[in-house]
């Protein structure tokens, strides 16, 4: 029906805007990949504007690797629909994905932080933005940030690791200590970056972190590391947030705790940074 309208609309003259942009969401449906940005850009150039066009233009133009192209349109679309919660047609991620195809990371993950002052869900998104602030040393940003993302999931080790830096950062020794004690309290039995979701709502339902590998097996199920992985990376972690503590307790001049912590961190990982630059510091 909407192809016949268009066909009669046609025999009066040129579309309007809004016809040009059906005709070409329509080319879209049929794969007509030229045919639909051609009729899409006439219905813009027509004084038209429509989301879902500039969403289409954008895509085929990164496609096309047109990157300027569709740069121009994800951020009409921005200022249009800033922070558009549905993650597969918000202009700012896609922006983002534009820019990482360009090796432009800043450009990428300040759009991504963009999105984020709108939507209060996505760890994922909110901890890879926390962790470029952190390396940035935005230290009061990336404490928000990463703040927001335990509010979304506070079972991560990982998380409270990089929580505890940016506070370190702050020189908000007390409230970094906690940080690094929440991850040592973490577990790789209660970490979401080694569960599968299925695993957590096992453990949730049971109660009996001893029986979660089994049941785990039992299930066929797999977290998105392995045993070894895992363990890994808790002893890497482990050391790793015993040595924040020792500089967070110097922060606090608390020498002789920090001498305990630093000599624990140092025990299971000789190579331990933070460890090492509180035993300088203390030396």
């Amino acid at each position: 029906d909407a192809e016949e309208a268009l066909r009669v609309a046609r025999t009066d003259g040129a579309l309007p805007a809004s016809g040009e942009f059906l005709a070409g969401e329509l080319a879209l449906t049929r794969g007509e990949r030229e045919q639909a940005r051609a009729a899409l850009e006439r219905g813009l150039e027509l004084g038209g504007e429509d989301f879902r066009a500039r969403m289409a233009l954008a895509a085929l133009a990164t496609e096309a690797r047109e990157f300027e192209a569709a740069e121009r349109h994800l951020l009409a679309t921005e200022r249009a629909f800033p922070g558009y919660d549905d993650e597969r047609f918000c202009a700012e991620l896609r922006l983002a994905d534009v820019y990482g195809l360009q090796g432009e990371e800043e450009k990428a993950n300040e759009a991504r932080l963009r999105w984020l002052s709108f939507n209060a869900g996505n760890y994922d998104v909110r901890l890879s933005v926390g962790e470029w602030l952190l390396r940035g040393e935005r230290y009061e940003e990336a404490e928000r940030v990463l703040r927001e993302a335990g509010e979304v999931d506070p079972f991560r080790r990982h998380l409270h690791l990089l929580h505890g830096r940016a506070r370190l950062g702050l020189e908000r020794y007390e409230q970094a200590f906690a940080s690094f004690d929440v991850g040592l309290v973490v577990t790789p039995a209660l970490d979401g970056d080694v569960l599968s979701s299925a695993a957590a709502s096992l453990l949730v339902r049971h109660g009996n972190p001893d029986r979660l590998v089994d049941m785990m097996e039992e299930l066929g199920m797999d977290g998105p590391l392995s045993p070894e992985a895992a363990k890994e990376r808790f002893d890497f972690e482990e050391a790793q947030l015993l040595g924040y503590q020792a500089l967070a307790l110097l922060g606090l001049e608390r020498p002789e705790e920090a001498r305990a912590k630093l000599e624990q961190a140092l025990a299971l990982d000789d190579t331990c940074e933070p460890a090492l630059e509180a035993r300088a510091r203390l030396e």
